[in-house]
């Protein structure tokens, strides 16, 4: 499904209308916003939680708190859609992975975004751009020692002296670590409940054949999905559970 089969689905679809949101339970509706965005022309903010989407603008008839809605997803490319109603009117957020800037400061962003907001039966509505990023899960920063592999247990014997662990430094959106054998290093992409493990270089140091290291390195670069629980880092796929590690202090 391609960018213009989700405009057309979301024009297309009725939209059931959700409550509003009380001011008073905002704060607590928004302890964690999974992605953020910004626009400078007019300032704007948007912040996505699993409870509340809050859209607020320097024009006070923009602002905007609805019910977290899920979005929709293209098939094709990574563009999501989220489309909410509420009494005072219609909200649609799409979110377009794609390189952006806020033209005002250094800070890198990933995510092209745009804002349309129309207000209770006018048939007038606002149509607003800016850039944005998702908020990386703060509990990835730390170091993870391998406990499973696809449902079976290694010892240490597998390895060479030492289990697999992996050092995630959330600022670099990068980690390091040991695979097995080799040192290990390489990027992070993370979005809601999504991990990927890419551009991984190692110090290419000759391991024995008993060694699982490559093992490790095939399930870790195919895990696209993680949860967090229990003190454990539990990777997945569509295809079920590739690693499990161990939160070490």
């Amino acid at each position: 499904m391609s960018f213009v089969t989700i405009l057309i689905v979301s024009c297309t679809t009725k939209l059931k209308s959700l409550p509003e949101i009380p001011e008073d339970e905002i704060p607590k509706k928004m302890a964690f916003h999974y992605f953020s965005a910004i626009g400078t022309e007019p300032f704007w903010s948007l912040e996505i939680s699993e409870s509340l989407i809050k859209f607020s603008a320097l024009d006070e008839n923009l602002n905007f708190n609805a019910p977290y809605v899920e979005p929709i997803r293209a098939m094709d490319s990574n563009v999501k859609m989220y489309r909410a109603e509420t009494e005072s009117g219609k909200i649609e957020i799409t979110i377009i992975q794609e390189d952006c800037s806020d033209n005002m400061s250094e800070k890198k962003y990933y995510y092209k975004v745009e804002v349309t907001i129309q207000r209770g039966t006018q048939k007038d509505y606002s149509s607003l751009k800016g850039c944005g990023n998702y908020t990386f899960d703060y509990r990835l920063h730390d170091i993870w020692v391998l406990e499973e592999v696809e449902g079976k247990t290694f010892t240490k014997d597998f390895f060479l002296e030492e289990l697999p662990f992996l050092e995630i430094n959330s600022n670099d959106r990068a980690f390091s670590g040991f695979g097995g054998c080799n040192r290990i290093r390489g990027k992070l992409f993370q979005e809601r409940e999504l991990l990927r493990f890419y551009d991984i270089a190692s110090s290419k140091m000759m391991c024995d054949s008993k060694n699982k290291e490559g093992v490790f390195i095939k399930a870790l670069t195919s895990a696209t999905t993680y949860e967090i629980k229990n003190n454990r880092l539990y990777l997945s796929n569509p295809d079920g559970m590739k690693l499990i590690m161990k939160k070490v202090d």
